[in-house]
């Protein structure tokens, strides 16, 4: 940057006083110059012409670059700035230049996006490794301080893919996802910060255009390689990205002990990551996944075929899986209820919920009443204080069998 004139823009107000020096007669109307115009990504190089006495000033840079040592051309700030943004993001390439578009700004190439998002990318990887890094050594210091040095710490973990892992049943003999992002978050302090994470990605251009030219490459093991996974890899097996997070908290100096594992309840995620540590982690289920795998079984379970109201399958189908749905949102409005009653006293809440699983089997029976204001926390049994469904109809009633209610406990009580 020149040291008289700071802003990038101020350097082409200067050809305005330059043309009034040399040509301090012409009063012709300066204007860009269209023909020396030359642009670099988002940003430009341009001059001034004066249309009439022909003054054409040097090109200038409208735009600040990025400070770095050595030779060669510096990046505009601009589009690192544009890269770092669209990194964030879930746009493609093309999705990107689409939006610039729409917007009437000239986008700049395909390439040069990718090109300077490939650079940007491996910035970012650094940075935020090494801010993990340090949130790691920061929860050291702050169970030291609260006198617990080398206490474990409690982990929650999930998988996280580019398509949905079930989506290719009964299309395609592959697996439908072939990118996998693994997260692994404290569970010490309130932010919940991520400590550790992986990706996994199998895709590898470079490769697929190599063995179409009949050249035998193995995808990941050669130089330029994008995959870091072989193509046969289980894209779901939560246990090894577990694993793969945990080698990232054992590469610190003091690495962290994981005493708890919270993920989802089918997940494998926990035995991963205690055999990868050494030591014996306690599975945690979360109440999402919980709640959700209790909606799955409900709505799949064999009940009798009068149990739900309806004049055809179809109807008693779709009033099941209503039944499923609002089942679980009761649940877990009665489970949350408990928690904040009993302050989170496990064996209190325990003997509670199992009274309140009778009352929610008697309440949809239409048997709402002392039972629900005995031991339900989400029903107090009166006609204007009482669950009241959102996805049933104010009319429902269960009609069960001795078999229904074993069927309906199971979910409650597993």
């Amino acid at each position: 940057m020149d040291a008289e004139s700071p802003n990038p823009n101020s350097r082409l107000y200067q050809a305005f006083k330059e043309h009034s020096q040399k040509f301090p007669d012409c009063d012709g109307s300066l204007d860009w110059n269209q023909h020396g115009e030359e642009k670099r990504g988002l940003a430009w190089i341009l001059s001034i012409r004066c249309k009439k006495c022909h003054y054409t000033s040097h090109h200038k840079k409208l735009y600040e670059e990025v400070s770095r040592s050595g030779r060669g051309r510096r990046a505009a700030q601009l589009n690192v700035a544009m890269a770092v943004g669209h990194l964030g993001t879930n746009l493609t390439t093309e999705g990107m230049r689409g939006m610039l578009l729409g917007a009437n700004i000239e986008p700049a190439s395909a390439t040069n996006i990718h090109q300077t998002c490939n650079k940007v990318g491996k910035i970012i990887t650094d940075v935020n490794k090494n801010s993990m890094k340090k949130i790691r050594q920061d929860i050291q210091e702050l169970n030291e301080k609260c006198g617990l040095a080398n206490t474990p710490i409690r982990a929650e973990g999930d998988a996280r893919y580019n398509n949905a892992t079930f989506s290719a049943i009964g299309k395609t003999p592959f697996q439908a996802a072939t990118q996998v992002t693994y997260t692994l978050s404290e569970n010490v302090t309130q932010k919940k910060n991520v400590v550790a994470v992986f990706c996994g990605n199998k895709l590898c251009k470079k490769g697929t255009h190599l063995r179409a030219k009949g050249k035998e490459v193995t995808c990941p093991g050669y130089e330029g390689c994008t995959a870091n996974i072989p193509p046969e890899t289980t894209i779901g097996d939560e246990k090894r990205w577990a694993a793969e997070c945990i080698s990232e908290l054992q590469s610190d100096d003091r690495p962290h002990i994981i005493s708890h594992f919270t993920s989802d309840g089918d997940s494998a995620a926990a035995s991963g990551a205690s055999e990868k540590q050494g030591h014996m982690i306690e599975n945690l289920k979360d109440l999402r996944h919980f709640f959700d795998s209790q909606r799955k079984q409900t709505a799949k379970a064999p009940f009798s075929s009068h149990m739900f109201p309806g004049r055809t399958k179809a109807m008693r189908e779709s009033m099941q899986r209503r039944f499923a749905l609002d089942l679980k949102l009761r649940c877990r409005t009665e489970y949350e209820n408990c928690y904040k009653h009993y302050s989170g006293d496990l064996p209190l809440m325990k003997r509670a919920m199992s009274t309140a699983v009778r009352s929610i089997i008697s309440c949809y029976q239409g048997q709402c009443g002392k039972s629900c204001q005995l031991h339900s926390f989400s029903c107090r049994g009166l006609k204007n204080n009482k669950w009241n469904s959102s996805v049933l109809p104010r009319d429902f009633e269960l009609s069960m069998t001795e078999e229904d209610m074993c069927l309906l406990r199971y979910p409650m009580y597993n």
